[in-house]
C-alpha cells in the first residue's frame, strides 16, 4: 500500500488583512508532499514524519475558504502532474509539474487580479471620464469601461459648463461588475443688489434675506423675483441668471404708495356687505370680494387742481355762482363744477408726476370706504346724524333746507373741517360737501355719490345711486381719487 501524499496552497504574505492582501497581488505557494508507490528493488520511502494511517473520509475535505484558508494536503502519485490554483476574484493559474517520489515540494505561483468592468452613466450624457486624473476617450454613456482593482479617483465632467462636476473615491473589489450613474447639478449663480437708496426689507422668491448693498449671494440659477422697501418706495425685478455665472441687478426704484396722510389704506377683504334693501334695482344688498386699494381721506380741492391747470394738463373749471374756482379764500374747499371727464384727467396728471395709479374709484370701492370697516350705513354707525356732516342745513341757499340744523357753510366747507364728519377709517366728508364722481370697472356707467350741501334725507345715504353723464358740470359735485394697490405687492407692504 502507498503512503498518502498530501498538497497544499497558501499565501506567501501573512498579513491577515484581506484587502491589503487584494491590493499586493499575493504569490501562493503550492506545497506538495508526494508519496511514489515504490518497488522492491527501490528504497522504502522517507517520510519526515511519516502520516499517521487514518481513514480516509467518506465525502471530499472542503475547499480552502478564501486566500487566506489554512494549507491543505494535496496527496498526489509520482510523475508529471498538472497543478491548477484557483481564487476567486483573480486569474487561473494551471501548470504541469515533474514530481519524484518521496519529493517535498513548494510551487510559488502569483495571482493576477481579475479587471473590474464599470459602466459610466449620466444625466445629461457627453460627460468626459478622468480615472485617476488620466482622461478616458469614452464619454458616457460607456458601457463595460475596464478598472484595475484597487483604489481609484474618479471624475465625471459634464459637457455644459453650467453644471458640476462629480467626484467618486472608493476601493474596487476584482472582478467585479458596477454601474455608476451620476444626474448633474446646476452650478450655483452669485447675485448682488445695488441700489441708491438704503432698503428696509428685501424679499427674495417671497423669502425675506438678510443682505446689505454689493454683497454677493449664493443662489440657484434661473428666474427670481426681488421685492424691495424703503419708506413708501419699492423697487421690484425679475432678472434670469445663468449657472455659475456672477450677475448685479440695479435695483430701480418708483413711489408704491401715496402719502398715508392724504390716503387711506383699505386691505383686501373677502367680504364685504354693500347695498341696501331700499334701493333693490339700483344697489340691491350683496357680498363682494374686494381687493386692497387707497382712497383720498378729502375730496380734491381747488388748490390741488389748480396746480394740474397751471401745468397745462387740465382745462380750468366753470366759474361763476356757487362754483369754487376763482373765489378767494377758497383753496382748501373742493373743486366742483367739473365733469367726471375732466376729473380723470386730473388723475392721469397726477399720476404722471409721482408713478402712481390714480383713477375715480368704483361705486363699490367708494361704498366700501363710506361704510367703514364694519359695515354701518354712515361712516360713523346706522343712526343718521345731519348735525355731523355739511347737508342743505338752515344757511343752505335752497327752498327745501332743514332749519333743524346749521354747520355754519351755505355752500361747500373747506374739507375735513367737519370733524364729525368721518368713520373709523379717518376718511372725510364721504357724507355732504360734495357728491363725488364714481365710474363703474368697466367703464360703462358714471354716477355721483354721497350726496352734498344741497341735499338731506335720502341723498346723503351712502349706498344711494344717482347716476350723471360724464361730462355733467354740477357746483354741488366734485371728486377724490384711489390708488390701485400695485402687483407684487401684500397689504402690509
Amino acid at each position: 500500500m502507498c503512503p498518502m501524499s498530501r498538497w497544499m496552497f497558501r499565501p506567501l504574505s501573512r498579513k491577515r488583512n484581506a484587502s491589503r492582501w487584494l491590493r499586493h497581488r499575493p504569490a501562493v505557494m503550492l506545497l506538495m508532499v508526494l508519496a511514489a508507490c515504490g518497488t522492491t528493488s527501490s528504497p522504502p520511502p522517507v517520510v519526515d514524519p511519516p502520516p499517521p494511517a487514518v481513514t480516509p473520509p467518506a465525502a471530499e475535505p472542503p475547499p480552502p475558504q478564501g486566500p487566506l484558508a489554512e494549507p491543505v494536503p494535496a496527496p498526489v502519485t509520482a510523475g508529471e502532474q498538472e497543478v491548477a490554483v484557483t481564487v476567486p476574484g483573480f486569474e487561473s493559474v494551471a501548470r504541469r509539474v515533474e514530481v519524484e517520489a518521496s519529493e517535498r515540494m513548494i510551487l510559488p505561483t502569483e495571482l493576477h487580479p481579475l479587471p473590474v468592468s464599470v459602466t459610466f452613466l449620466s444625466t445629461p450624457p457627453g460627460a468626459r471620464i478622468r480615472v485617476d486624473a488620466e482622461l478616458l476617450v469614452q464619454t458616457t454613456p460607456a458601457i463595460d469601461v475596464t478598472l484595475e482593482p484597487g483604489y481609484h479617483t474618479i471624475e465625471l465632467l459634464p459637457a455644459e459648463e453650467r453644471y458640476k462636476p462629480v467626484m467618486i473615491e472608493r476601493q474596487w473589489q476584482p472582478a467585479g461588475r458596477h454601474d455608476v450613474d451620476v444626474t448633474f447639478e446646476l452650478k450655483a449663480a452669485h447675485v448682488r443688489f445695488v441700489s441708491d437708496r438704503a432698503w428696509e426689507q428685501l424679499e427674495l422668491d417671497a423669502y425675506p434675506i438678510r443682505i446689505v448693498e454689493s454683497q454677493w449671494f449664493e443662489m440657484t440659477a434661473g428666474r427670481h423675483h426681488v421685492v424691495t422697501k424703503a419708506d413708501r418706495y419699492a423697487a421690484v425685478a425679475v432678472f434670469d441668471v445663468e449657472p455659475g455665472a456672477r450677475h448685479t441687478e440695479v435695483l430701480a426704484w418708483r413711489l408704491v404708495s401715496p402719502d398715508p396722510a392724504r390716503y387711506a389704506l383699505l386691505p383686501a377683504a373677502a367680504k364685504v356687505m354693500l347695498g341696501s334693501p331700499n334701493y333693490p334695482d339700483l344697489n340691491p344688498p350683496r357680498t363682494v370680494e374686494m381687493e386692497a386699494y387707497w382712497i383720498g381721506r378729502t375730496e380734491v380741492t381747488i388748490g390741488e387742481y389748480r396746480a394740474c391747470v397751471e401745468a397745462g394738463s387740465c382745462v380750468p373749471p366753470v366759474s361763476g355762482e356757487l362754483c369754487n374756482w376763482g373765489v378767494v379764500g377758497r383753496d382748501n374747499h373742493p373743486v366742483n363744477c367739473v365733469s367726471g371727464v375732466e376729473a380723470e384727467v386730473y388723475a392721469r396728471w397726477l399720476s404722471s408726476i409721482d408713478g402712481l395709479e390714480y383713477r375715480l374709484p368704483t361705486p363699490e370701492e367708494w361704498e366700501r370706504a363710506a361704510r367703514g370697516v364694519i359695515g354701518s350705513r354712515f361712516p360713523w354707525g346706522d343712526s343718521y346724524e345731519p348735525q355731523r356732516c355739511n347737508g342743505c342745513d338752515s344757511v343752505c341757499p335752497w327752498r327745501w333746507r332743514s332749519k333743524e340744523v346749521s354747520d355754519g357753510w351755505p355752500t361747500s366747507a373747506p374739507v375735513a373741517s367737519l370733524r364729525n364728519c368721518r368713520g373709523s377709517t379717518g376718511i372725510y366728508d364721504m357724507v355732504g360737501n360734495v357728491s363725488e364722481w364714481c365710474r363703474e370697472a368697466n367703464g360703462r356707467r358714471y354716477g355721483i355719490r354721497g350726496g352734498s350741501w344741497g341735499q338731506m334725507g335720502t341723498f346723503l345715504d351712502p349706498a344711494f345711486v344717482a347716476e350723471r353723464p360724464p361730462h355733467d358740470r354740477q357746483p354741488t359735485v366734485g371728486f377724490r381719487l384711489v390708488v390701485h394697490r400695485p402687483r407684487g405687492f401684500r397689504d402690509d407692504d
